[in-house]
């Protein structure tokens, strides 16, 4: 196997020189040591200027752009580590966004006034839900009915012969619709 243009896995090191963090790898044949933070499309453009390599993290690979390249090449941009030269901060691309918290799918309005009680009140008897929520018992029966099927509540007491509790089921153990 040639080692002509390879580019091989981005690892966290330090530079042997400032000993602070960097990236390393080997990017299409030549080897690269990357600040690990990325830049904005400004920060990109400052580091051209002081003529320093850019590169985009693909698949954790180093891909260096290059004017035939830039628009094409999706995803974080990082910049050449030059010792005591850092992008300014204001140019560093902002974090990533916090993932949305996961919800339990919509299924009637009913069913979600059901699901907030159980919530609420913990464990729970159809009539008694019924009388808090101040709904028919047949509303509630067929709510539960569907809340069951959907994952989003569980018997508590599945003897056969006695009044079934029902609980909510927390929204990480929900299955997905």
């Amino acid at each position: 196997m040639s080692d002509h243009l390879i580019s091989t896995r981005v690892l966290a090191g330090q530079c042997p020189r400032c000993r602070t963090l960097v990236l390393t790898g080997i990017a299409e044949g030549v080897p690269a040591h990357v600040d690990p933070h990325p830049v904005a499309p400004a920060g990109e453009l400052t580091a051209v200027v002081q003529g320093r390599a850019t590169y985009t993290v693909k698949q954790g690979e180093l891909v260096r752009r290059d004017a035939l390249r830039v628009r094409s090449l999706r995803g974080p941009v990082v910049v050449d580590h030059r010792c005591g030269e850092p992008i300014p901060a204001a140019q560093l691309a902002p974090p990533d966004p916090p993932p949305a918290p996961r919800q339990v799918p919509h299924i009637s309005a009913t069913a979600t006034r059901v699901r907030e009680h159980l919530l609420a009140a913990g464990p729970d008897l159809i009539w008694r839900i019924a009388v808090a929520l101040t709904l028919p018992a047949e509303d509630v029966t067929t709510a539960v009915r569907r809340l069951d099927d959907a994952g989003q509540i569980q018997r508590t007491d599945p003897r056969p012969g006695m009044p079934t509790h029902w609980a909510a089921v927390p929204v990480e153990h929900v299955p997905p619709y």
